[in-house]
């Protein structure tokens, strides 16, 4: 039974960076389709807002990869590696500028 309360445990740890990265990728994709309609004097802001998204979505990825390795439980390997490698094509495919000038 302690088991199981340190596993929900352990789930909860892992499933609030893995919805924070949920959050964060799907506010940057939205910035993303939104850029064609942005007009030239807010173009900076919208790519400094996707890139803090972009930077929040792997933050939270590290986190739960981190949390994880700590605890490498199989029942949380086999309800979270799916997520982590959905996370990281979706972080991959996003695309900040890397310059703003540039």
């Amino acid at each position: 039974e302690e088991r199981g309360e340190a596993l929900a445990g352990y789930a909860l740890l892992c499933r609030g960076p893995q919805q924070m990265a949920d959050l964060a990728i799907d506010a940057a994709q939205a910035m993303q389709a939104f850029r064609p309609h942005v007009c030239a004097r807010s173009q900076d802001d919208l790519e400094f807002a996707l890139t803090l998204m972009a930077g929040v979505a792997r933050a939270a990825l590290q986190l739960l990869d981190s949390n994880l390795r700590i605890w490498p439980l199989p029942d949380l390997l086999a309800e979270f590696e799916p997520h982590v490698s959905h996370l990281l094509g979706a972080i991959d495919a996003l695309q900040p500028v890397p310059r703003i000038r540039g």
